[in-house]
């Protein structure tokens, strides 16, 4: 027998997977600026609920950190000056 909490959590999950599910998201990329040892990649997400049809375009902007040309660290924003902060650039 699992304990409740247990299932109660994978309920969750279910719930909040299923809810997912009912949008479309695209990626669209814009630009890529170039901090030494880190690249900040700005795309413009695009989501669409399939039932009621409601868009949102967002940012999304990643930060990746390299280090001897290999990537280390991936991080993902969902505003532009947040991620430029975070890189070490004002824009």
């Amino acid at each position: 027998m699992r304990p409740i909490a247990a299932t109660r959590a994978c309920s969750g999950q279910l719930k909040a997977g299923s809810s997912l599910a009912e949008w479309v998201t695209v990626a669209e990329f814009e630009r890529i600026i170039n901090a030494g040892d880190r690249l900040v990649s700005i795309h413009k997400a695009r989501t669409k609920a399939r039932h009621t049809g409601i868009e949102i375009d967002t940012p999304l902007v990643y930060v990746w950190s390299l280090r001897n040309g290999k990537v280390v660290q991936i991080r993902a924003f969902v505003g532009v000056d947040e991620a430029l902060e975070a890189a070490g650039l004002q824009e």
